[in-house]
């Protein structure tokens, strides 16, 4: 029996240990750099109503912690990476479908004062257009 095949696996997976890559063996691992992006974050956003444009704040509204992007509510879950592209879904703010909401976060050098901006579109939609915008500042 030929040992030649396992043996390269294990010369592989001893690079990659000794390299300090996990190659997922010890479980997932928070991507490297998203901590940046931690805290909390007013958030605001536009969106068409019978009488025009309109927008909410919502203060203290939005979470990242370890590129994990939730709410105050509850009702959002998604993902920003280590270059700050952010995508997380909430109910629609205006019917009863789902908001997909995606941009970018930008880090500052100034402690807690990052800030995001984007745009989001509805599975139904909702003719905002370019409105349907939002803006995220980090709350101290």
């Amino acid at each position: 029996m030929n040992q030649r095949p396992m043996r390269s696996v294990v010369v592989v997976l001893s690079l990659l240990v000794l390299a300090g890559c996990s190659a997922g063996v010890n479980g997932p691992t928070t991507p490297s750099g998203v901590a940046q992006f931690n805290g909390s974050y007013n958030f605001f956003f536009k969106y068409p109503s019978p009488s025009g444009i309109t927008s909410r704040t919502l203060t203290r509204y939005l979470y990242i912690n370890g590129g994990v992007v939730t709410s105050s509510d509850g009702l959002s879950s998604g993902s920003v990476d280590h270059f700050g592209a952010i995508r997380f879904q909430t109910p629609c703010p205006i019917n009863s479908s789902t908001a997909t909401w995606t941009g970018n976060m930008n880090a500052s050098a100034q402690s807690g004062s990052n800030f995001g901006q984007g745009t989001y579109t509805c599975s139904i939609a909702i003719g905002g257009g370019s409105q349907d915008s939002w803006q995220a500042n980090q709350t101290p």
